[in-house]
């Protein structure tokens, strides 16, 4: 017996059918011969539970068939068992469907992975998580910051372009060192030479150093500020960094300000106090009296030739050293010591020449060593003593002494008059 709607054979008193669920009358009975003449469209139109449960690869394995049973009038004729062929068929079915699904794996990896976006070398030294962040933090200028290699503000402005920028430790530092050098040297072309260097350096390292700090006053911010939301954080940003065109004016002032004392004090001449003037006309009325007595001793001896000049120089303490060394017209020089005011003769470069030819010829003993090294000493002290009082003089017109004159040089006229 079959099934009245959809031709499913059925066991013996079984009325209803276990796939389409149609109930049959027990005295009702197709045989096969006429379950036959049932209408190939009823055949089509009719869906199995088997159909509803197989998979999407047996799905389409039956559209394939399904194709093949609607074309009724075309009939192929084969020698290949059907068996054989279904099952060659299933086999290439699964390999075609696992290469399919292991590429359409691929693709659903693909899209979810996030596309990372791509940095420019020149921008990679720069990336930043947070990037709005720091944007607000450093600026409208952010853009031209981050991809400019060379920063001409930092360049021109050097050490005052970072206070601008908020870098105050920085840049103060900076212009205490430009302070300390200017001060030191005092020569123009040391300065400048320093103002390029450092004008040079910050035109090139500026950029990446603000970056730097930037990130690192960004990072503080945020881990201060853990309970704020992130528009609060890229305002409380916007506030702390940017510029300060006002400070940075203010210690630009006082730093100005505090060089003009310094330089001032430095400067000024002693000259212009009574005291200074005292002191050198004291040491000076001295050293010119000391050198008359030594002249008077000189005119004793003949051999030694008349005063060319003479010089003086003057060890200040509580008690005043005043050596006294004159030059003969015949380079001649004899040295001299006053103390307690009383004035010594110490010693002269008399028979400096033989000396000298026994240190030629390796004859001179060890005590005739030291006498050589003392009276040429004499020389050597009376050019020291020369050299000194000119400088000394150079500072007193160009106001820039800060003790009184200890080295002084008279010529025959002054000595004589």
């Amino acid at each position: 017996m079959r099934c009245q709607k959809c031709g499913k054979k059925l066991k013996q008193n079984e009325t209803f059918c276990t796939v389409c669920g149609f109930f049959n009358e027990p005295d009702t009975d197709l045989d096969d011969s006429s379950w036959e003449t049932v209408s190939s469209k009823n055949e089509k139109d009719l869906k199995t539970i088997d159909d509803i449960l197989l998979d999407d690869e047996d799905e389409k394995e039956e559209d394939n068939f399904q194709d093949v049973a609607d074309d009724e009038d075309e009939v192929i004729e084969t020698d290949v068992d059907l068996d054989e062929l279904i099952k060659t068929n299933d086999d290439i079915i699964d390999i075609v469907d696992e290469d399919e699904i292991a590429k359409k794996e691929k693709k659903e990896k693909k899209k979810e992975k996030p596309k990372k976006e791509k940095i420019s070398s020149k921008e990679k030294e720069f990336y930043y998580e947070d990037e709005d962040i720091l944007e607000a933090y450093i600026g409208e200028d952010y853009k031209i910051v981050k991809k400019t290699p060379f920063n001409i503000y930092a360049f021109i402005f050097s050490w005052i372009y970072l206070l601008y920028r908020k870098i105050y430790f920085t840049g103060a530092f900076g212009l205490f060192l430009t302070g300390l050098i200017i001060v030191c040297f005092k020569s123009l072309i040391i300065t400048v030479i320093y103002a390029f260097i450092s004008m040079l350096f910050w035109g090139i390292f500026f950029n990446k150093y603000y970056i730097f700090i930037a990130r690192k006053r960004v990072k503080h911010i945020k881990n201060k500020a853990d309970d704020t939301d992130r528009f609060k954080i890229i305002n409380i940003c916007a506030k702390k960094g940017g510029v300060n065109f006002v400070a940075a004016l203010i210690i630009y002032l006082a730093f100005l300000i505090f060089l003009l004392i310094v330089l001032f004090n430095i400067r000024v001449s002693r000259s212009q106090h009574s005291k200074f003037w005292s002191e050198n006309s004291e040491n000076k009325a001295t050293c010119i009296k000391l050198i008359k007595l030594a002249n008077m001793d000189l005119k004793k001896n003949e051999n030694f030739g008349s005063i060319a000049d003479a010089t003086c120089k003057v060890e200040i303490g509580e008690n005043s050293v005043y050596n006294v060394y004159l030059k003969t017209d015949i380079d001649f020089y004899l040295h001299y010591q006053a103390k307690d005011g009383y004035l010594v003769y110490k010693n002269s470069t008399e028979n400096i020449n033989e000396y000298q030819e026994k240190e030629v010829q390796n004859t001179l003993t060890d005590e005739e060593k030291q006498i050589l090294t003392e009276k040429q000493n004499i020389k050597y002290t009376y050019t020291n003593i020369y050299n000194d009082s000119i400088q000394e003089d150079r500072l007193i017109e160009m106001k820039k002494n800060k003790s009184p004159k200890k080295n002084f040089y008279f010529k025959k006229d002054e000595i004589t008059r």
